[in-house]
């Protein structure tokens, strides 16, 4: 029986090899951060941030969040929450959202949320990662997201292609 150890296959030109399918690196957000309050109909940065450098420019980027969210007052509002790449949103559709989240209807419960959603940036430059959250409608209530006594998460997970 034979046993091949290597550290690191690199391809002819030096380069190394990335194996599709098998995960590159991955950088998380985890903290219990004050929650923020939005007032108006525009998406808001949190807290959750990470910053990636891919190793290969052809990789797929897994996003995932979580946090806790709640309306100041019993409303029929919901949140909408998206992931910005270096400033810009990779949300679609008329809320230019990733996800649309109806909360219980009652302000006084704490609700949790989360969104993944997969990223191709092209490039193995530093890049940077934040969720961005908004009311669908601040005259009926504000929103409240992220709140210190539970955790808000992000991670962003390189996949080579």
């Amino acid at each position: 029986m034979s046993i091949l150890k290597v550290d690191t296959i690199q391809k002819a030109d030096g380069t190394e090899f990335a194996q599709a399918g098998h995960v590159v690196q991955t950088v998380e957000y985890k903290a219990m951060p004050t929650y923020i309050e939005v007032s108006s109909n525009t998406f808001t940065a949190s807290s959750m941030q990470v910053d990636i450098t891919p190793k290969f420019s052809t990789s797929k980027i897994i996003l995932r969040a979580s946090w806790s969210y709640w309306l100041a007052s019993d409303s029929n509002n919901y949140q909408i929450s998206t992931i910005y790449r270096n400033g810009s949103n990779l949300g679609t559709g008329s809320y230019s959202g990733i996800a649309f989240h109806g909360p219980m209807r009652n302000s006084t419960y704490n609700n949790h949320t989360m969104i993944e959603t997969v990223d191709y940036p092209a490039t193995t430059n530093s890049t940077n990662y934040r969720v961005y959250c908004r009311p669908y409608n601040a005259n009926v209530s504000n929103l409240r997201f992220q709140w210190s006594a539970t955790v808000s998460f992000l991670q962003a997970m390189e996949i080579a292609v």
